[in-house]
């Protein structure tokens, strides 16, 4: 029969901050059309031959070289993360190039109201890390042409006026891989992408409790244990912990540390 018609549907996920992906389970992220170059799977190239972290990443064609001529961009999209009452994030993720330098390369844009799209930072942005190494004609971008494994990261400032993510709820990010339909090579690859959030400066709580295991005799004396972690950046020499029991009276004791503070993580 001649009269089928398909059409494609394209499912915009949300997560929330802190969100990290490595790209082994369930797929939340999406490339925008059919013929789109990122493809999500083991690589099996000769240069871009294996993921940061086993086994899977997203790259510009997984076992053979990118297209000569991908024009204005393929894109590689993220969820919508939430950050809704966070001050601030940090974008995080690992990558991997081998390109015609100087004319293809790659950038990472941002959307906060889902349609306007801007590239995120500049080369030699103090705010960010590994981050951006060419120009091309105003658009900045990483182009290398065998590049290792490495991590970029850039701090996005939620509050401060000034700032294009100043009471942002939602942002997302797209991979833009762009090439001058020259030489081609092996191109791009995404892997280990993280939005975290900002540790404290002083943060410490209970992990476990260790003692007791088993449930006690009314009116029996037990010591309480506990295991604590230091999630913060400063070194814990005082820790307070509370604990109540069916209802009684909320019982405080202090962890003193000060000949050996508790490190962070």
């Amino acid at each position: 029969f001649n009269d089928t018609m398909c059409a494609s549907t394209y499912l915009e996920a949300t997560v929330s901050a802190p969100y990290a992906e490595d790209f082994e389970g369930t797929n939340l992220w999406f490339n925008d059309t059919l013929v789109n170059q990122w493809e999500l799977g083991v690589p099996a190239g000769s240069t871009i031959s294996a993921a940061h972290s086993p086994s899977k990443a997203w790259v510009t064609k997984l076992d053979t070289v990118y297209g000569a001529n991908v024009g204005s961009g393929d894109y590689l999209y993220t969820p919508n993360i939430v950050v809704t009452g966070l001050d601030s994030v940090y974008l995080k993720f690992w990558h991997q190039m081998n390109v015609d330098v100087a004319s293809d390369g790659g950038a990472i844009q941002y959307t906060t109201d889902g349609s306007t799209w801007a590239n995120l930072g500049y080369m030699g942005d103090p705010k960010g890390t590994n981050w951006f190494n060419d120009n091309f004609g105003g658009l900045h971008v990483w182009s290398y042409a065998n590049q290792a494994w490495q991590q970029s990261e850039y701090t996005l400032d939620l509050v401060n006026v000034g700032s294009p993510f100043q009471g942002a709820d939602t942002i997302k990010f797209r991979f833009m891989f762009i090439g001058d339909g020259s030489n081609t090579a092996e191109g791009w690859a995404i892997d280990d992408f993280e939005v975290a959030i900002p540790m404290a400066q002083i943060d410490g709580g209970v992990i476990a409790i260790t003692s007791p295991v088993n449930s006690t005799e009314v009116g029996s004396t037990v010591n309480v244990s506990v295991d604590v972690k230091n999630f913060g950046i400063d070194p814990l020499s005082s820790i307070p912990v509370s604990y109540q029991v069916t209802g009684g009276s909320v019982i405080t004791e202090t962890i003193n540390l000060t000949s050996n503070p508790l490190v962070s993580g």
